[in-house]
């Protein structure tokens, strides 16, 4: 019966590490939207797209962006994010720094928090035209847990297991579903109230 416990307190050790490890995985939110925007000045044509941003602690970094204005394509390779204070942050594209924008060239800024999607202030501009602002509403999409498991949960999983193998292992003799049978003469002995060699 010993034996049992131990087996039950290893297996609950192995469960509630990983479950720990689960929890910190949770750490880490992901804020995806999608906006569709009118641009003031320039009625005809809008700035469109979506973007993920990770917060880590605090931290935030640009997971993924696409957005469209006029003849200007915004992905990470030409865009950007800034932090500033109270947990915004600054989304721009690379022309003028990411938080900056002046005209000539093919850019934009949005100042938002990111945990709300609220918007502070939005602007884009072309060749084309000047600076416009935007009538910019982030559209919260809804993030699904990831579903393959960190390096760190795999290992956490085997070390686990490994433990309960172990264990199972140096106990082989006290944990057993029957005991060893007897031979004919160890059974008479023992009929006969003697020990059976």
């Amino acid at each position: 019966m010993r034996g049992r416990f131990k087996l039950v307190l290893i297996i609950c050790g192995a469960t509630s590490l990983i479950a720990v490890n689960q929890t910190a995985l949770a750490a880490t939110n992901l804020f995806s939207y999608t906006f569709d925007a009118p641009v003031f000045g320039d009625a005809s044509n809008r700035f469109t797209g979506s973007l993920t941003i990770a917060d880590e602690a605090g931290t935030y970094s640009l997971v993924s962006l696409s957005a469209q204005y006029r003849s200007g394509i915004f992905n990470l390779s030409n865009s950007g994010l800034a932090t500033t204070t109270q947990g915004r942050v600054v989304i721009g594209g690379l022309s003028n720094g990411i938080t900056g924008i002046s005209t000539g060239a093919n850019d934009f800024l949005v100042n938002f928090n990111p945990a709300t999607g609220f918007v502070l202030r939005s602007s884009v501009v072309s060749p084309e035209t000047d600076i416009n602002d935007l009538d910019l509403t982030l559209v919260r999409v809804p993030s699904t847990p990831a579903g393959v498991p960190e390096p760190a949960t795999w290992a956490m999983l085997v070390a686990g297991f490994s433990l309960i193998g172990s264990a199972l292992r140096r106990h082989k003799g006290t944990i057993s579903a029957s005991p060893d049978p007897l031979s004919l003469e160890q059974y008479a002995a023992f009929e006969d109230g003697r020990s059976p060699a």
